[in-house]
């Protein structure tokens, strides 16, 4: 590490200090105890490993205490240092770096810088803390890990799951992005919103579980509060008050669209943007950021004033989560390194945004404008492993709004990541009727939380998600033809029950139909033919252990919903 002492910076290594102890506070912990020699007595360096239970990756981290003596500032720190016979082939090496297909190394901050040289390969990070005497400071994390050989990639990828930042499992999020542009709305069209929300709500239980207010609303292209405050003024006189209070009542949390930096260079803009990120989760019934780089990138080109604004933003979203636990961070093309998911709850899945015919459109012929948002994939793997950790823009409701409710099957009950449900754009385009199918389908979507947790892959990119005992499937045809798909009531679609227990199976879209093989119930492990349309999706309910929810036989049919989930209506097809 580089330390500066007196005005003078020194690289301090390993001999300077002597091993003093090794310690095991805990069955997982081992700590090397270092203790400074000659002029660095008064120094101590504990070197903390880490092995979870059942893992497979050790976690390093240093911690600097400041026993006593002038005050030494941390510049650069290198938590860890490997010899590799190859060296030259690491002259660009990423973070983490894979090592002969069955290792992984690198550092938990995702701007770690990577040093090549004589001594070997290090990844470097540059804190520029001060420890006055009596206090201490403790470095980013190192983890290492094996695999077996050509499954690196996928130990990498869960380790990821298991160190993350997220905790929450699903999210419904309205966004207003295109009911106004990048000058943002005003507060009376936010309000004008939550009226017909309300409406909604008290028709059919119509819920948001956060509303977001895009581009111009506390900060805009590329303009941060401080100096964006003149405007919010004039068109928020009472601030966020009012709207936090009206979604409040309406069982929502805001989200705020804002940019990831504002942190400017200084130990006192660091903190005041801080500050501001707390104070607008711990008193404006804040519960999400979308953190926008539209706004600006987080960027700075002294090494260590970058590091700070990570630092600032790492330290905001941690204190934040002990305010709010349920609060989510999207990280909206801020930095791709996988190390952003400890501080961000998901990555935008491929870059893309679904506005129809603007943002995405067809390529080929086919008989919707939406269908090349229905036929996006269904599943996506990080590393190698299954993943749900991603927004995948949800939902237009603006350009053409034909077959939404398939899109919307397709993002809640396939991909499910996350963010999900996600919609945004002007939902007053949909019809009357369309706004109890809407419910019904956010209902829906949280009565099965628990099924919805774990993928399956199917055939043709379709795909299921089981809980054991239950399974949600999305079945697509996507062709010109009429088409008829096989389901196995097996461990195919994830179900871990007794060949022959009865089932129950319904499909709840497009359209509530109950099924059955000449009015007998199915039984796991027989195989059911289903019959797709052209350009038709299905979304298929399988289910072991029964349910409250009654359903007709005989006839397809739609419920509508009401505010009470035990009451609603039927409409007859």
């Amino acid at each position: 590490m580089i330390v500066e002492r007196d005005a003078k910076n020194v690289h301090l290594e390993s001999r300077e200090f002597k091993c003093e102890s090794i310690q095991k506070p805990s069955s997982d912990r081992i700590v090397l105890l270092f203790a400074g020699q000659m002029a660095w007595r008064g120094l101590e360096v504990l070197a903390e490993y880490t092995l979870p239970e059942n893992a497979w990756y050790v976690r390093k981290s240093i911690q600097v205490k400041n026993l006593e003596g002038s005050p030494i500032r941390i510049k650069d720190m290198v938590v860890d240092r490997i010899f590799w016979p190859d060296s030259d082939s690491l002259a660009e090496p990423d973070n983490p770096l894979f090592l002969e297909n069955q290792i992984f190394w690198g550092m938990e901050w995702p701007i770690a810088d990577p040093v090549v040289d004589s001594k070997g390969f290090a990844f470097k990070h540059y804190p520029d803390f001060l420890i006055k005497s009596g206090e201490s400071w403790t470095s980013k994390t190192m983890s290492f890990g094996v695999s077996e050989h050509g499954r690196i990639a996928e130990a990498f990828g869960r380790y990821i799951l298991r160190i993350r930042a997220n905790r929450v499992d699903f999210t419904t999020l309205y966004f207003d992005w295109l009911c106004h542009d990048n000058s943002g709305p005003l507060e009376s069209e936010i309000l004008a919103n939550f009226s017909v929300l309300k409406k909604m709500k008290e028709l059919y239980g119509l819920q948001f579980d956060i509303y977001n207010s895009d581009a111009g609303l506390v900060e805009s292209l590329g303009t941060y509060f401080p100096q964006y405050k003149p405007i919010f003024d004039k068109r928020f006189p009472n601030g966020l008050q009012t709207i936090a209070e009206a979604s409040a009542d309406l069982g929502m949390k805001l989200g705020l669209w804002i940019g990831p930096d504002g942190f400017g260079d200084t130990p006192e803009e660091m903190e005041a943007r801080k500050q501001q990120l707390v104070s607008w989760v711990r008193d404006y019934n804040v519960g999400l950021f979308k953190l926008d780089t539209v706004v600006s990138s987080i960027s700075h080109e002294n090494k260590y004033i970058l590091e700070k604004k990570y630092q600032a933003l790492a330290d905001a979203l941690s204190e934040i989560r002990v305010i709010r636990p349920d609060f989510v961070a999207i990280n909206h093309r801020v930095n791709n390194s996988p190390y952003m998911l400890t501080m961000t709850d998901c990555i935008l899945w491929k870059g893309e945004e679904t506005y129809i015919d603007v943002h995405i459109a067809n390529q080929d012929a086919w008989l919707f404008n939406r269908v090349c948002s229905v036929r996006r994939n269904l599943s996506t793997t990080f590393y190698d492993v299954p993943f749900r950790l991603f927004e995948d823009h949800g939902i237009c409701f603006n350009s053409s709004v034909e077959r939404w409710a398939d899109d919307f099957v397709v993002q809640a009950f396939g991909r499910a990541s996350v963010i999900s449900p996600e919609m945004y754009g002007t939902f007053f385009f949909l019809k009357d009727d369309d706004y109890p199918r809407l419910a019904r389908l956010i209902q829906l979507h949280k009565q099965s939380h628990e099924i919805l947790k774990t993928s399956f892959l199917l055939e043709d990119g379709d795909i299921a998600h089981s809980s054991g005992t239950s399974a949600m499937l999305v079945l697509r045809n996507m062709t010109w033809e009429k088409i008829e798909k096989f389901v196995f009531l097996d461990n195919r679609i994830g179900l871990s029950i007794q060949k022959g227990t009865p089932l129950i199976l319904r499909q709840r879209y497009p359209y509530e139909r109950h099924l059955s093989r000449n009015g007998e119930y199915f039984k796991a492990g027989e195989t059911v033919r289903m019959t797709l349309e052209p350009f038709e999706v299905k979304l298929i309910h399988v289910d072991s252990q029964g349910t409250d929810d009654p359903y007709i036989q005989g006839i397809g049919y739609e419920i509508i919903p009401r505010p009470d989930e035990k009451k609603f209506d039927v409409l007859l097809l």
